[in-house]
């Protein structure tokens, strides 16, 4: 086994396949933040309007972080709310 599943198997409640999909969108998730830094685009920031600074590499990190980890500690799709039932909130 691999460090990766190691970690996996302490708790997170999901199937193998589910984490590996996890796994894929979190690491597109990095990918995207790394393309978006570039100063030509900017594209969080514009779209923003400001209110996320693409410079600052702490808020970037937390908040990568947090939906990240968030990712993994949600429940299989058999815990999943309809669309619907969370929007409503």
């Amino acid at each position: 086994t691999t460090l990766f599943e190691e970690v996996l198997a302490r708790g997170v409640q999901v199937t193998r396949e589910e984490a590996f999909w996890r796994y894929n969108f979190a690491i597109g998730s990095v990918m995207h933040v790394l393309t978006d830094a570039d100063h030509a685009t900017r594209r969080l920031q514009v779209m923003s309007g400001g209110l996320c600074d693409t410079d600052d590499d702490e808020a970037i990190i937390d908040n990568l972080v947090r939906f990240i980890t968030a990712g993994f500690r949600e429940g299989g799709p058999e815990q999943a709310k309809p669309l619907d039932a969370a929007c409503d909130k």
